[in-house]
């Protein structure tokens, strides 16, 4: 078949206008990732980012758990510290997490082993 055949066949086809616009939609909300993600892929990059964020100001030894919300939004974060119990670490990590995020810091706690 010819490209002009090919052609023809899509001039009389109605609506691809439409269909040609819901495709390049489709691309534009996956290259965007407009498009909710799986259900804990969010959550483990949100946890991953947060716990570089935590080593940098508390050192190794940090676990990170985060709590979204139906459409995505981060509502609680916990981390747990490797190290000895430390007032001023854990307000300066909650104070940054709260301040970052945009969450309420009864919503952030932090806790050593």
């Amino acid at each position: 078949m010819k490209i002009s055949e090919m052609l023809l066949r899509l001039k009389r086809v109605k609506n691809i206008g439409l269909i040609s616009a819901l495709l390049v939609l489709g691309v534009l909300l996956c290259t965007f990732e407009a498009v909710p993600l799986q259900s804990g892929a969010g959550e483990t990059r949100l946890e991953e980012k947060i716990e570089r964020l935590c080593i940098e100001l508390a050192g190794d030894g940090v676990y990170v758990s985060v709590n979204t919300d139906v459409a995505g939004e981060l509502v609680g974060i916990a981390l747990i510290l490797n190290k000895e119990e430390n007032a001023k670490l854990k307000l300066e990590l909650t104070e940054m997490l709260s301040t970052l995020y945009g969450i309420p810091s009864s919503r952030i706690y932090v806790g050593a082993k």
